[in-house]
């Protein structure tokens, strides 16, 4: 056991418990244990959850909300229930193309590092799939990456700025739907200019 990589991921506190990934170097899924109580975790597609998490929705407008993952196909029917139809995936973790199902839900999969430097980091794909999605008056569009308090609520601002919200609104709208989100001041007037040059 010495030789694998042993990474603890506490996807939320709530749970009340945590999930043991022991990453193999040849194994194409990790193996999978869990604090005092096997059943407690769930692997789907490589990733470890607990079976209960409940996914986090925080809406800063009637047709956009921005979380932390879903990575379950239970979480998905939620996600699908609350009227999301489209969804833009940030982790680098996950895909969840696997957790669709019979939603009907459009996945974009946007692979975004936590550490990601968003001054340069390849976005327009996402916001593309954003404006599409917005475009459609039945349509509400969902984006997620891990914690859902970092990538997120970035990309999250960006669409924001994109469809006309001013930079001050977009800002207050994410912190009061999740007081936690990492908005630095920087970086918003980062992604702010390059959402001006893109609708230029």
């Amino acid at each position: 056991m010495a030789s694998n990589n042993l990474e603890k991921i506490c996807i939320l506190k709530s749970t009340g418990g945590c999930a043991i990934v022991l990453h193999s170097q040849t194994a194409q899924s990790p193996t999978v244990t869990a604090d005092n109580e096997p059943s407690a975790a769930l692997i789907v597609a490589g990733t470890v959850v607990s079976r209960d998490f409940p996914v986090e929705i925080n809406w800063v407008a009637p047709r956009l909300a921005f979380g932390g993952m879903i990575g379950t196909p239970e979480n998905m029917r939620i996600v699908a229930d609350a009227g999301i139809t489209h969804v833009i995936n940030l982790q680098d973790e996950f895909d969840d193309t696997a957790l669709v199902g019979d939603t009907g839900i459009s996945v974009h999969w946007q692979k975004l590092g936590n550490d990601i430097d968003f001054s340069t980091a390849t976005i327009e794909p996402a916001l593309d799939f954003a404006r599409h999605a917005l475009d459609g008056a039945n349509n509400a569009l969902f984006v997620h990456c891990l914690a859902g308090r970092n990538r997120s609520a970035k990309i999250t601002y960006a669409v924001l700025r994109l469809i006309g919200t001013p930079e001050v609104d977009a800002r207050e709208r994410i912190k009061q739907a999740q007081p936690d989100a990492v908005l630095e001041d920087e970086m918003l007037r980062t992604l702010s200019d390059r959402i001006d040059r893109l609708r230029a």
